[in-house]
């Protein structure tokens, strides 16, 4: 995914990948995890809060790039989802 994204960098082309989620995006997003459940648990209804932030891999990005949580709260419970992305907000 780095050599793809490096690509689209240098020659100028948006993207938007799925992230694959992990413990370390998931502790990044626990405050909106959390807003989103007490909006679930008040309206009997799924809910979701999202968040975008700066974000880098321990190591196999080459930089710090955007990335967009969606903290979900389900009738089943967390459902959390992760994009990284060069477009501006």
């Amino acid at each position: 995914r780095e050599e793809l994204m490096a690509w689209c960098e240098q020659n100028r082309v948006d993207y938007v990948f799925g992230l694959a989620r992990n413990e370390r995006l998931e502790t990044k997003i626990a405050p909106a995890l959390e807003e989103a459940s007490q909006a679930s648990r008040a309206s009997g209804q799924a809910a979701r809060v999202f968040r975008d932030f700066m974000w880098s891999t321990k190591d196999s990005w080459s930089r710090r790039r955007r990335v967009i949580a969606k903290a979900e709260w389900t009738t089943l419970g967390a459902n959390p989802r992760f994009i990284v992305t060069s477009l501006k907000p």
